[in-house]
């Protein structure tokens, strides 16, 4: 018998594209098998490069419960390649994101999905600085906790600003009227900075204030007048609430909604900034809730009790329980048991124990000898055919390492001596497409010709 050794390294690997299974081997050395050989396929190591993730009704629900109270999502129905790899996780934080309601459990939370540097999933469920930290002022002041334009009113000049975005899951920014006058809280889509300028109008995603003595809204820059007469002590809000965004007023400790937009925007940042309109109005109280992702504060900045839903992030949320719809999904994202369940978490990190899609199931390659005759015949093309072996059994994650149980002889049917000096094989899956892979893959091949 002859032992025979294939190897290849992979070449041209992005993080998008790996390189093709298929050996092209020429030996140096003569290698010549006599007549009537047969060979016999022994055993495969390689790095698949990647796997689609496809979402459908057998795993597109996903359970879980956030301090003793069910919820469910239903993420999107697609196909997923590396390339849209980040479409997936957002979709999967924004449906978690949806279901977080504006308590003092959780106010101030944001759910994350994402991947890191090592390829594990990580599912979060963090709040980030509170406060009044990271603001700069534009012919804006602070002084005594409160917060007042400086003269003079030229345009929208008049502001101050904090560069992270909100919180998105129960995010809020808020501030008690102090004197009334014309004032804007409001939220862009784009961050601020010293050079911004004048606040265009038009950039205001959402916005809440008082002109005229009445409460006004901005949706998209477009101004609402409500009639509602604004007093002193009132707290101006706007906050994320189980996937509402609602911008209120409160008096007496009492929520009354202005405004109610039912599909936010998601998946971009929103940051803030406070306006004044003229040197009358000023506010104290001011409070905002940072993406917890842009940085790992875990503090509470200023805590003014005002007297309505107040952020309490330094208790722990009792507990977090995601189920997946199956085994198969839960073994995909890179888990090992479902549910996954945290308790008295002050930050919930569920972190994968295998690689994204690490566990994916792959039941199907067939290793095929393309220069090479066989006797071998494929009920798909009806017709005489290459494979040499399939591997019709389940293989985890995307070190495939493969050995067959026992050797199966193919004749080669060569009635006179056959060179193998050059031999060429590829693997393909069960769609009949040639594997991708990266780093190096071996393969090993069994030849008996003495007859």
């Amino acid at each position: 018998m002859k032992l025979i050794r294939l190897s290849k390294k992979a070449l041209g690997v992005t993080k998008y594209k790996g390189d093709k299974l298929i050996f092209n081997t020429t030996f140096k050395d003569d290698f010549t098998v006599k007549p009537n050989a047969k060979i016999a396929f022994q055993s495969i190591f390689f790095n698949e490069f990647s796997q689609d993730v496809i979402i459908d009704a057998t795993n597109d629900i996903i359970n879980n419960t956030l301090e003793g109270v069910p919820y469910s999502i239903i993420l999107n129905r697609d196909e997923y390649t590396p390339t849209t790899y980040d479409v997936f996780f957002s979709d999967f934080t924004n449906k978690l994101n949806a279901n977080v309601p504006f308590d003092d459990r959780n106010i101030g939370r944001e759910w994350r999905v994402s991947l890191n540097q090592n390829g594990l999933i990580l599912i979060e469920y963090k709040f980030g600085s509170i406060g009044t930290e990271n603001l700069e002022f534009t012919n804006a002041q602070q002084v005594g906790g409160v917060f007042s334009a400086v003269a003079p009113i030229i345009a929208n000049n008049n502001y101050f600003y904090n560069r992270n975005a909100m919180a998105k899951g129960s995010g809020f920014i808020r501030g008690r009227v102090n004197t009334v006058g014309n004032m804007i809280i409001g939220l862009t889509l784009s961050p601020l900075n010293n050079n911004s300028g004048p606040l265009d109008q038009a950039s205001w995603y959402y916005a809440v204030g008082i002109e005229g003595g009445n409460y006004v809204y901005y949706l998209t820059g477009v101004k609402n007048v409500t009639g509602v007469v604004a007093q002193i002590g009132d707290i101006m809000d706007m906050h994320y609430d189980q996937g509402e965004f609602k911008t209120v007023y409160y008096r007496g400790g009492v929520e009354n909604i202005l405004d109610t937009l039912t599909d936010p925007t998601q998946t971009d940042n929103l940051y803030p900034f406070v306006l004044f309109k003229d040197t009358v109005g000023n506010m104290n109280n001011f409070n905002f809730s940072d993406n917890p992702y842009l940085n790992d504060l875990t503090k509470i900045v200023n805590n003014d009790n005002l007297g309505i839903p107040e952020p309490d992030p330094l208790d722990m949320i009792v507990d977090v329980t995601m189920t997946f719809q199956t085994d198969e999904f839960m073994r995909l994202l890179g888990f090992t048991t479902n549910p996954i369940s945290l308790f008295n978490q002050n930050q919930v990190i569920f972190k994968g124990i295998n690689k994204f899609d690490a566990e994916s199931v792959k039941y199907l390659y067939s290793v095929k000898l393309t220069n090479t005759p066989l006797e071998s015949y494929d009920g798909e093309t009806q017709g005489k055919s290459q494979i040499l072996y399939i591997i019709n059994e389940l293989t985890k994650g995307d070190d495939v390492s493969f050995t067959a149980p026992y050797l199966t002889f193919l004749e080669l049917k060569n009635d006179k001596p056959l060179s193998l000096r050059n031999i060429r094989c590829e693997v393909v899956n069960d769609n009949d497409d040639i594997v991708e892979f990266y780093d190096k893959a071996i393969m090993s091949l069994i030849i008996d010709d003495e007859n």
